[in-house]
């Protein structure tokens, strides 16, 4: 049965509980309205992709960073239900252009937000990351394995079972599902220590873009929720956020990089994408730059 989940207040709008809605089959795993902070003057992102063949095109943001039914559940009678998905549609979507665009980009101001749209702002990066297939993936891994373990011991006690699986080759494969609800508590317990972190605002320097990317929230080696973690994310092609634990910079306050730290930004971002790394423009030597970390994606071992 679908998830009787307790929301963060941000997400904590009126879910059916007695209806099935099936009006969205595409997903976003990373919302549209954010990425609309890094289209061109069309509404175009430029995609950049880690695979050495692909070339960047450019694509609106409803066309990117989705799934067919990535946040469905199955519903009582077997059949799909979207409650989560209209969730995040309804309050994250509508909700967070409402935090990021008033921030400025002015070097030394200190951004004003209130203690609940401090909390909200939380939670909408604690679950850009734990939303995504490269955080999910991690657990829906551990939990075919413990499906696994679970076959494996009772094919041990019947031998007809037994015969079955090596026959038919069956494995345990746990349900894409299994995983939302993990996905909100990390997400909720990440929020709790981002709150305790100093926060900074990077602006870019004139004449630079920001990028973001599929797996848009990077972190430094220790886990995301860890005390001592950085955690970094682009907000808009000219805006950045990160929350950096002993920070000598004054918390909330507007920093503008250099070229050459905007840079290494964009690097992180590119090394932490799982396929697609997004711009505003198109650019061959960021295509070459993205290309050199084919091999890499930021990914949570749990």
């Amino acid at each position: 049965m679908p998830l009787k989940l307790i929301l963060p207040r941000l997400l904590r709008v009126p879910l059916p509980t007695d209806v099935v809605r099936m009006v969205k089959k595409k997903h976003h795993y990373v919302p549209r309205t954010y990425l609309s902070g890094f289209t061109d003057s069309e509404g175009n992102l430029w995609n950049y992709f880690k695979d050495s063949i692909k070339k960047p095109v450019p694509r609106p943001p409803g066309s990117v960073c989705y799934e067919t039914f990535y946040y469905a559940q199955e519903g009582e009678g077997g059949e799909l239900d979207n409650s989560l998905e209209d969730a995040f549609s309804e309050s994250v979507e509508n909700r967070i252009p409402s935090l990021i665009e008033p921030i400025p980009t002015s070097p030394g101001t200190l951004v004003q937000m209130s203690r609940e749209d401090r909390a909200d702002f939380a939670f909408f990066v604690a679950v850009s990351l734990t939303r995504v297939p490269s955080f999910r993936s991690g657990i829906d891994r551990i939990h075919s394995r413990v499906a696994q373990m679970v076959l494996d011991h009772e094919a041990e006690k019947d031998a007809e079972l037994r015969g079955a699986i090596e026959r038919l080759g069956i494995k345990a494969e746990a349900k894409p599902s299994g995983s939302l609800r993990p996905m909100l508590d990390m997400a909720g317990g990440i929020a709790k220590t981002l709150l305790t972190k100093p926060w900074v605002f990077f602006c870019a320097p004139p004449g630079f873009s920001f990028a973001t990317s599929d797996n848009p929230v990077w972190f430094s080696g220790r886990g995301p929720g860890h005390p001592l973690t950085e955690l970094l994310m682009p907000l808009r092609s000219d805006l950045a956020w990160a929350a950096i634990p002993r920070a000598t910079l004054d918390d909330m306050k507007v920093v503008c990089l250099t070229k050459f730290e905007a840079r290494a930004m964009n690097r992180r971002v590119a090394g932490a994408a799982r396929e697609r790394v997004l711009l505003r423009e198109f650019s061959e030597e960021f295509d070459a730059m993205v290309k050199k970390f084919m091999r890499t994606e930021q990914r949570v071992d749990l």
